[in-house]
């Protein structure tokens, strides 16, 4: 069987905006083979019923479906899908709660839901790298797929001294489905490749846990790729940071420090929640294997390709797992850092304000003494300058008969500008206390 496969659209039922079928043929240029051992099948969310062909099921189907996530636009047709294919309610419930976690196994299928965080990237020629389609704060997308691998069994029976008894062979595998439901959009391409490959097929065919595999490394690829755009997100920030403190050595370096920590806090966020669905993908994995090692399907070298299969994704995000790890290690060293540049920032700042505020209080206090200088010759002038005082013709100071209303007026004002200075100064205080005490209170709570 050729690797390079050609795909047509097959449309049934006259159905074309809503089932697309697709076929693949041996080879390329050439028409679908119909008895090519597998068939792959994309439905929309409008489709109105789930019924395929009356023709015999292929022995592998793949089926993409929308979000199993109930919906007001697609929960009739997954009602449909659930029906059809008898999915157990524990795998309906699972979407509902949205575990992250989740493998379950029967006798005849299998699920798996995989849920992570995922940040849509975009290349930008202006920026030389991967940046954000939205901004990282407001980017609310998640991978959320769910999974269901089903297989029928079939017992080939024989003749035996005039009866019929099952073959030495017992069961073998029939009619493997797969249901991905919002799957990545790479998926469908992946699975092309890995059922064009005759070998591939056979496998499946003795050891369906075989079909696992294609699914797990484009939910790796994918989680991988996700936390190389984080990586190269917080680089940007690291470098910022790492360069502002080089030069802060440097006395007449005044460059103000600025991180944007609520940006930086949304990027620690992220990474917790990658950090979270990798560690949730591998203890679905370990419970993966161990279900495939508990059905005992297919031969003992089929069986141990498809368990070397599995290692190896494993240590795929085994290895996206450390990295992770490390990089959640650096944002909070990043974090501290920033928190302490912006400490020995203020710090530096107020040592120029108390300089400042040193030489504004030294030229008060100059002001102050020239002040006191003047103000006795000040006041005594004003007095003797006004209408109460007056020289007579005689070259005598004469004093005005009205000088005690001076007195009546200056005294009083005096008093009552004081007493309202008293109060006012009390009055703040009060307020003060009552706000401190407030907080205290707001604290304890």
């Amino acid at each position: 069987m050729a690797a390079n496969v050609s795909s047509t659209a097959c449309l049934l039922e006259n159905n074309a905006d809503t089932v697309e079928y697709l076929k693949l043929g041996h080879g390329r240029g050439v028409d679908p083979d119909p008895n090519f051992p597998f068939q792959i099948k994309v439905l929309s969310s409008s489709s109105p019923d789930l019924k395929t062909t009356t023709d015999p099921a292929p022995p592998i189907q793949v089926v993409f479906a929308p979000t199993d996530f109930p919906l007001k636009s697609t929960v009739d047709e997954l009602s449909k899908l659930f029906q059809k294919y008898k999915f157990p309610s524990a795998y309906r419930l699972e979407r509902v709660q949205s575990v992250t976690y989740a493998f379950g196994a029967r006798e005849t299928d299998c699920w798996l839901h995989f849920l992570c965080k995922h940040i849509q990237m975009r290349r930008s020629r202006e920026a030389g790298g991967f940046v954000p389609i939205n901004d990282v704060a407001e980017d609310h997308s998640w991978n959320a797929a769910g999974y269901f691998l089903s297989w029928s069994h079939v017992v080939d029976l024989e003749e035996n001294g005039g009866g019929i008894q099952e073959k030495r062979e017992g069961k073998r595998i029939s009619n493997v489905t797969l249901i991905c439901s919002g799957a990545p959009v790479g998926l469908e391409n992946r699975l092309k490749e890995f059922l064009a490959v005759s070998s591939n097929v056979d496998v499946i065919m003795q050891d369906p846990y075989a079909l696992w595999i294609p699914v797990l490394m484009e939910s790796w690829i994918l989680m991988d790729d996700t936390v190389w755009y984080l990586q190269e997100l917080f680089g940007k920030l690291e470098n910022q940071t790492i360069k502002y403190t080089q030069n802060m050595s440097n006395e007449n370096w005044n460059t103000k420090f600025e991180v944007d920590f609520q940006r930086l806090h949304n990027l620690a966020k992220h990474i917790i929640h990658l950090k979270e669905g990798s560690d949730a993908i591998l203890y679905s994995l370990e419970a993966l294997q161990k279900g495939h090692k508990d059905m005992h399907m297919g031969e003992g070298m089929v069986r141990n390709a498809t368990k070397k299969s599995f290692d190896y994704t494993a240590n795929l995000f085994w290895s996206t797992n450390v990295r992770l790890s490390a990089l959640e290690k650096k944002v909070d060293n990043i974090i501290n850092l920033a928190f302490h540049l912006v400490g020995q920032q203020d710090t530096r700042q107020a040592k120029i304000d108390s300089k400042i505020f040193l030489k504004d209080s030294a030229n008060m206090r100059v002001i102050a003494v020239v002040t006191m200088l003047f103000l006795p010759g000040t006041a005594i002038a004003t007095l003797f300058g006004s209408n109460f005082f007056s020289m007579s013709s005689s070259g005598k100071f004469v004093q005005s008969g009205d000088f005690w209303i001076f007195w009546v007026v200056a005294l009083p004002v005096s008093i009552i500008t004081f007493l309202w200075w008293i109060i006012a100064l009390r009055k703040k205080e009060d307020v003060e206390e009552n706000r401190d005490a407030r907080d205290s209170e707001e604290q304890a709570f």
